[in-house]
């Protein structure tokens, strides 16, 4: 997970100038991070659990975009702040997200939740 958090994190400057890509970004960290997960905790994802996992990514990338880097250019406008605060603010969110993602994996994992896993 410690890979999927750097990645993440350095992914802020990219979401402060570009959010698309910022999202698409951390949409290809989280699945690289479930597959890693899946792999670890000995566990295959069938295709059907695949398309269910990556319609959830897809939603939670889009809800993401919409709160965050919205958040993000407001904090472009404060003075003084500016493009330093907003790097801050977008790298510190892509880091809670991937965070968030990978713990809620696991427990899904650990609860047998995640349909289609073997």
């Amino acid at each position: 997970m410690s890979v999927a958090l750097t990645a993440a994190g350095a992914m802020g400057p990219l979401g402060t100038i570009t959010g698309p890509a910022d999202m698409a970004a951390v949409f290809g960290i989280w699945a690289t991070l479930l597959v890693a997960m899946a792999d670890k905790a000995g566990r295959e994802i069938d295709a059907t659990a695949a398309k269910e996992i990556a319609s959830a990514i897809g939603a939670m990338s889009v809800s993401y975009y919409v709160g965050c880097k919205v958040a993000t250019w407001a904090i472009m406008l404060v003075p003084f702040l500016g493009l330093p605060g907003a790097i801050g603010i977008s790298s510190a969110a892509n880091l809670l997200f991937t965070y968030r993602f990978g713990v809620i994996v696991s427990v899904l994992f650990d609860e047998n939740a995640i349909v289609g896993t073997t």
